[in-house]
């Protein structure tokens, strides 16, 4: 049977590796965001079972993190990084040739969703 637990280890997972990605880069901070992140995904339970048990630290450590997030964020170092003018270039020549077909698959989705 399928938990909900299971759905915030899965996306906490993901989390992680996003993470991993950006530390292969080299992308500090936006490495410690997705960590931190990651961290009441996957440690959620664990959180709620020790606040239950009257031991606090954990969800105060958690409480830091969100500051922490928002510290992370506000700072702005979580900017993609600069693409080469070539790229930009193939991007905007790949748009062109597609036209208006690129937008028939977000169109789409409310379309199947209705019927």
């Amino acid at each position: 049977m399928l938990r909900i637990e299971s759905i915030y280890w899965l996306v906490g997972g993901f989390l992680i590796v996003a993470a991993v990605f950006n530390a292969r880069t080299r992308s500090w901070s936006t490495t410690t965001f997705w960590a931190v992140l990651a961290c009441p995904f996957l440690f959620g339970e664990a959180i709620l079972y020790t606040n239950s048990e009257g031991v606090r630290w954990p969800a105060q450590a958690m409480g830091v993190g969100v500051i922490a997030l928002g510290v992370l964020a506000a700072r702005g170092g979580l900017r993609t990084a600069v693409e080469s003018a070539e790229i930009v270039q193939a991007r905007r020549e790949s748009a062109r040739a597609l036209g208006s077909r690129l937008f028939v698959p977000a169109l789409s989705i409310p379309l199947l969703t209705l019927v």
